[in-house]
């Protein structure tokens, strides 16, 4: 018994998810984290030309200050793959790049950007949209991504 908790802990540890957030722009800001399903709240202020660092879990966004509109959108190991996607729904205030980790193999596995406020329709639109198929990005769970404010 003690030994299926300790492989089960170890198969966690190999299989969770690091976001790496970076923070190009010209001032500090808080970075927000609002979970699906639960609250929103402040992760770490993140001064210019620094970086904060935590294990992604479950389905959430991040965005730059409580009242941020555009959205790095994570579903950390939703069926074996980390689901992700750069969001202006909301409107559009920080540009941001996710680099999706490299060297996997993994096809479906590329960079979510949104540059400007007319960034390209597929990271537009709310992972409900009709083109589902092309609004959201995924890699195998476990790798490290870095989202890139002003990046």
């Amino acid at each position: 018994m003690l030994l299926a908790l300790l492989l089960s802990i170890l198969l966690f540890e190999v299989q969770a998810t690091t976001i790496q957030v970076f923070n190009y722009c010209g001032q500090s800001f808080p970075l927000w984290k609002s979970d699906n399903g639960g609250g929103s709240y402040a992760l770490a202020t993140i001064a210019p030309g620094k970086s904060y660092t935590f294990s992604g879990v479950g389905a959430f966004n991040l965005k730059g200050g409580q009242q941020g509109k555009t959205l790095a959108e994570f579903s950390c190991n939703a069926g074996g793959r980390d689901w992700f996607d750069v969001s202006r729904i909301v409107g559009y205030d920080y540009p941001i790049v996710i680099n999706a980790p490299t060297n996997t193999g993994d096809s479906a596995c590329y960079d979510g950007v949104c540059k400007s406020p007319s960034c390209s329709a597929p990271q537009a639109y709310a992972t409900n949209a009709p083109d589902q198929q092309t609004a959201t990005h995924s890699c195998v769970t476990g790798k490290t991504f870095k989202v890139l404010f002003c990046g």
